[in-house]
């Protein structure tokens, strides 16, 4: 299985600790293959979950310090070096975030550690950060059998601020047809065990059959929550998941799983937010 939640710079126990625990569930990993860059622009309700690295580090986290990093420029409160990048998400509303489960279903990953940049094409520069109030994952998820119901919300403390790099995405609610061509945005890396981008990336994949995909991998690791999409060469990858996979302007998926790295006759998975629609809703409202 592919996707791991990635710490690049988080070199600190905490981290390392996460970083191991997530690697145990998916062994091989997948990133942004093949893309090419993109402009936050373009894809508004983009955003990057990050890591506070100076709170995982165990200084004091009072909260008059988390507070002022809600709705703030990071370049006025916050160091380059001090927030990291280590998975996708999408804006679904003035106060939700659509996730995958697998990079929030973890006891160490709390509110206050982790904050949600938006309005920047840029990995760790740029735009806004919101602080967390709210991390919710599928009751169903369990990372032991296989990552059925990757899906989680995170809402934020104070609502965003709409602008032209800062938009929501409506979700789906239609059956999805095999050969449709849909768009896949993050900062994963672009190269098998290759670094980060610091562009935002965007690929183009075609949706492959399921009964291919049940062929492809098993039977037994597909459920009907998922759905793949891929072809040699093109894919989504470490520092993707959670991320959006969208078609006509509504997000049909959240980047999940998948074997390797673009590989050939290995298409990407992911969960089929059409499925997840009434929990979206319950949960969040949206």
């Amino acid at each position: 299985m592919r996707f791991i939640l990635f710490a690049l710079v988080l070199i600190l126990t905490f981290i390392i600790a996460t970083t191991n625990h997530l690697k145990s569930r998916r062994v091989k990993a997948r990133p942004i293959v093949g893309g090419v860059n993109a402009n936050i622009a373009t894809y508004p309700y983009q955003v990057s979950v990050s890591f506070f690295i100076d709170r995982i580090k165990g200084e004091k986290d009072t909260g008059d310090v988390y507070e002022a990093v809600i709705d703030a420029d990071l370049a006025k409160n916050e160091t380059e070096s001090s927030i990291s990048h280590f998975c996708g998400a999408s804006i679904i509303s003035l106060s939700w975030v659509l996730c995958a489960a697998h990079c929030l279903d973890n006891r160490r990953i709390k509110p206050q550690f982790i904050g949600i940049r938006v309005g920047s094409s840029i990995r760790d520069k740029g735009g806004k950060i919101y602080a967390v109030d709210k991390i919710i994952t599928h009751a169903k998820f369990s990372e032991r059998v296989m990552l059925d119901y990757d899906i989680g919300l995170i809402k934020v403390k104070q609502p965003f601020e709409y602008g032209p790099t800062v938009q929501p995405i409506s979700l789906n609610t239609q059956r999805l047809r095999p050969g449709m061509l849909v768009t896949v945005t993050g900062w994963g890396v672009t190269t098998m065990g290759g670094d980060l981008p610091e562009i935002l990336q965007k690929v183009e994949v075609p949706m492959v059959p399921y009964w291919e995909c049940q062929w492809l991998y098993g039977k037994e690791k597909l459920t009907e929550n998922m759905f793949c999409a891929g072809r040699a060469g093109y894919d989504a990858c470490q520092g993707d998941s959670g991320g959006p996979v969208v078609y006509d302007g509504h997000q049909i998926g959240v980047v999940s799983w998948g074997e390797g790295c673009a590989l050939p006759g290995y298409p990407g998975i992911y969960t089929d937010v059409a499925k997840f629609r009434d929990w979206i809703r319950e949960n969040s409202g949206v």
